[in-house]
C-alpha cells in the first residue's frame, strides 16, 4: 500500500485491487479505520 499527501495536506491510502475484490468492495464504499490492541489498523465497512 502507498501513503500519499494531497496538495491540501490530507492522507490518502491506496488499497491493493485484489484486497478490495476479495472484500467485494466497490468504489465509494463507505469505510472505517480503527485499531485493534495491538495498534494494528483495521479496515471494515460500515
Amino acid at each position: 500500500m502507498k501513503l500519499q499527501e494531497t496538495p491540501r495536506g490530507q492522507f490518502t491510502l491506496t488499497i491493493p485491487k485484489a484486497i478490495v475484490n476479495a472484500k467485494g468492495w466497490k468504489a465509494g464504499e463507505d469505510l472505517s479505520l480503527e485499531f485493534d490492541s495491538k495498534g494494528n489498523i483495521v479496515i471494515k465497512e460500515k
